[in-house]
């Protein structure tokens, strides 16, 4: 997914930073990012909280090095100062605590002007929001307050300023798409229905028992097409085989996926949620199917991958019930319909390999009634794959 630049480093040199003495290092950014001044009780969480000003060597400094996202605030004043401090005096009145994203402990500030952005990067800033440092303070002091946050941006606009012009263009984007980028931005994590038809075959069934016949469909594609070669499985096991796989022992996939949408439906913590995870309407075993589903076992899956993070398996099993609509948890837009189109999954495994081969023999050959015979040929009788892998 990544590519291009360093995402927060520029490689202009500009004249108010020390230039390397040999021109083959990395150079320095032409401006760091934009920053200014509030009073160190105005701080609140998402700043960008400067907490070291420069390093060595200062050419090599990136455009936002130094400046770490703040994920709690803490104020303490009054009598409260005296067991924390040995001069009270020190704090100025008031004490303000931070965890901040990349700092262990607490950062403790007396009443000063502290540096902060103007506008983060927005990519780091979702990475940061989506991999929390720490949740709340990392000690509890007594006497601490925390401030309301509401209150803190109306205060916080009336002092910001607006930022540069170029501010947004000093970050190289690290996503080779817009939709990537979108995702990353705007996208949430979570189990939202997805059908069986968007999602990828397997790229590798570990332990399945048809393991070896899919390495052998496998060898008869050109390398890195494996995930073609599990729909072509797919499509050549019947009910008695997959009743004979261990994976898809079920009693009702359908009441199994339909339960597990209805409790990522369910307001999280709710009463309504607690009764649907208890999932009283299902067998035994599939209670533990639908357990899995929710927690560690999920069938993961972030819109726009390739592959399949984790739940091959469960899919397949899934597949082979008939259920087009799968609960999938992954990273996705909020209110994007991924239910459609729907697909029946034997018909879509053999569109998968038909589609596959008419590609292949049209970069052979040339587009045709031939080339699509040859194609629907290839795709029926694996045999026949090798006369044409050769003349390659």
């Amino acid at each position: 997914m990544a590519a291009g630049p360093h995402p927060f480093r520029s490689t202009i040199r500009g004249p108010d930073l020390v230039a390397p003495a040999d021109e083959t290092e990395p150079q320095p950014p032409r401006q760091r990012a934009a920053v200014f001044d509030k009073p160190a009780h105005m701080v609140m969480v998402g700043d960008y909280l400067q907490i070291h000003a420069l390093r060595h060597p200062k050419w090599d400094m990136r455009i936002d090095e130094g400046s770490h996202r703040v994920e709690w605030i803490g104020h303490l004043a009054g009598d409260a100062l005296d067991a924390v401090l040995n001069d009270p005096a020190w704090a100025r009145g008031r004490l303000t605590l931070a965890s901040v994203h990349g700092l262990s402990g607490i950062l403790v500030l007396p009443e000063v002007p502290v540096t902060v952005l103007i506008q983060p990067n927005p990519e780091r800033r979702r990475s940061d929001e989506d991999e929390a440092w720490h949740e709340g303070p990392f000690y509890e002091l007594a006497g601490v307050t925390e401030p309301d946050l509401t209150e803190q941006l109306h205060a916080d606009a009336r002092i910001r300023p607006e930022p540069p012009g170029s501010e947004a263009a000093l970050y190289p984007s690290r996503f080779s798409s817009p939709a990537q980028r979108a995702l990353h931005l705007d996208g949430v994590t979570g189990i939202r229905p997805v059908a069986a038809s968007q999602l990828p075959w397997p790229h590798g069934l570990f332990k399945c028992p048809y393991g070896e016949r899919a390495k052998a469909l496998a060898a008869t594609y050109p390398k890195g097409h494996s995930k073609t070669a599990h729909a072509e499985l797919f499509s050549r096991l019947d009910d008695q085989d997959f009743a004979a796989c261990p994976y898809h022992q079920a009693d009702d996939w359908r009441a199994i996926a339909e339960a597990v949408l209805a409790f990522a439906r369910a307001e999280p913590d709710s009463d309504e949620q607690d009764r649907l995870y208890r999932a009283t309407d299902l067998s035994e075993r599939d209670r533990a199917w639908f357990r899995s589903l929710i927690g560690g076992g999920h069938i993961w899956w972030d819109t726009g991958q390739q592959n399949l993070t984790n739940g091959q398996h469960r899919l397949c099993a899934l597949r082979a019930a008939g259920i087009e609509v799968i609960p999938v948890y992954g990273r996705h837009l909020p209110d994007h319909d991924e239910t459609t189109p729907s697909q029946d999954a034997l018909t879509h495994a053999r569109r998968t390999v038909e589609d596959f081969w008419l590609v292949h023999v049209t970069a052979v050959l040339r587009p045709g009634l031939l080339s699509t015979h040859l194609a629907r040929l290839l795709a029926r009788y694996p045999r026949l794959r090798a006369l044409l892998l050769k003349s390659r």
